[in-house]
């Protein structure tokens, strides 16, 4: 991709937005599992990929903020090439990225130790992909809303550390 560099005050504001954004996908995951009345817990599906099944809740909220500050990282690569205020960029990006990854749901139903037990449902059915798109588009309003405030704020500490 040419034109794009890597800057650390961008990527620990990228970092950063990613992960408040984050919270605000997992507060919306709580509301929705009770309006949806469908208990697709994203810590859950994350947390029981791999071993350690037995420690689900903590894993996944760790593979979650992980995500999220990691996604926060990504968009600040691409921010500047989306059209729109910021929460729309952040919202066109979210959706993007859960449209690119929706396919593997086919996989993840037939082979999630969690959806083979019963513990989660299917993924590739309406209510899950409501929830996932619902929660994916408030985390991206939130991360393109908070992205330039976070750089403004990096970019002042930067400057600040500079002129020392």
């Amino acid at each position: 991709m040419s034109g794009v560099t890597f800057d650390i005050d961008n990527a620990i504001a990228g970092a950063m937005s990613g992960t408040i954004a984050g919270v605000a996908f997992a507060l919306a995951m709580h509301v929705d599992m009770r309006v949806f009345n469908n208990r697709l817990d994203d810590f859950r599906l994350l947390g029981e990929l791999g071993p350690g099944a037995g420690h689900w809740r903590a894993k996944g909220i760790a593979v979650h903020a992980a995500n999220s500050a990691g996604l926060g990282i990504v968009y600040t690569l691409v921010a500047d090439r989306l059209f729109g205020p910021a929460w729309l960029r952040g919202l066109t990006y979210a959706i993007i990225e859960n449209t690119l990854l929706w396919p593997l749901t086919f996989l993840l139903d037939k082979r999630h130790p969690a959806i083979l037990a019963g513990r989660l449902p299917r993924l590739n059915q309406p209510a899950a992909i409501a929830q996932e798109h619902l929660r994916h588009a408030l985390y991206g309003m939130v991360l393109g809303w908070v992205y330039p405030r976070m750089r403004a704020r990096q970019r002042r500490r930067s400057d600040a550390r500079g002129s020392a």
